[in-house]
């Protein structure tokens, strides 16, 4: 009974790690989105959302919403999770999002963030250019 007992022992620990390698790879799949509900998911995460999870999602006032984090979460909780927030601050969004776009917002979550637009010295530059001559507007029309 002892050899058999390790020759099961030695299987089972060399069978583990890769039933589990091919669990986890399995589960860390984002759900399949098209590029429509891609792109309405990301406005909305932009307009609901980023301001404190964070453009990338890693966390400010809100926790960090990356795909590690997601993926182990998913679906059900997510949704519960958007739709009826929770006690520690997290707002609920079953009056303001429809089922679908929480149900965008959740695939959207698992999948990698999109990294945002560069913004170089140029662009601020020329923020800074249209924002003056709007000030200079305002004060020429406030004149009369």
């Amino acid at each position: 009974m002892g050899k058999k007992f390790k020759v099961a022992t030695t299987i089972a620990s060399a069978l583990l790690p890769a039933m589990f390698m091919a669990a986890t790879s399995f589960a860390a799949t984002p759900p399949p989105m098209s590029e429509k509900d891609f792109a309405e998911a990301k406005n909305i995460y932009f307009q609901r959302c980023a301001g404190c999870h964070g453009v990338l999602r890693k966390g400010a006032t809100g926790k960090p919403l990356t795909p590690d984090i997601t993926l182990e979460h998913g679906n059900d909780y997510l949704e519960g999770f958007i739709t009826y927030g929770s006690p520690t601050g997290m707002p609920n969004w079953e009056e303001t999002l429809t089922k679908h776009e929480i149900s965008i917002l959740v695939s959207y979550l698992q999948h990698p963030p999109p990294m945002p637009p560069e913004f170089g010295m140029k662009d601020v530059m020329n923020l800074e250019r249209d924002y003056s001559s709007k000030q200079a507007s305002n004060k020429k029309n406030e004149q009369y």
